[in-house]
């Protein structure tokens, strides 16, 4: 009789705490002292929203943490429609 054995990807809560060190959101603005405002960095979430995608193909247990946090926000109506037309659901 063999003992099933758990793994860190087996638990949720972990991957989406792995998860939120790469949400784009947290590295959308950096501050700027000078003014008080934010600049967008988006080369930084570029590679956060890549590296996410990059774990939601690596392994099943990633895919809805990585996607929670790749979805969350989008800065423009371009990628949902990138979806809807590949799906055949509008073009």
């Amino acid at each position: 009789m063999s003992a099933s054995r758990s793994t860190i990807t087996d638990v949720e809560d972990i991957l989406f705490c792995i998860c939120a060190f790469l949400d784009p959101e947290k590295h959308s603005t950096t501050p700027d002292s000078t003014y008080h405002a934010h600049q967008s960095d988006p080369e930084e979430v570029f590679l956060c929203r890549q590296t996410l995608f990059r774990l939601a193909a690596s392994h099943r247990n990633f895919v809805r943490p990585a996607l929670h946090f790749l979805w969350k926000v989008l800065h423009g109506d371009r990628p949902l429609i990138v979806l809807l037309c590949s799906l055949g659901i509008a073009c």
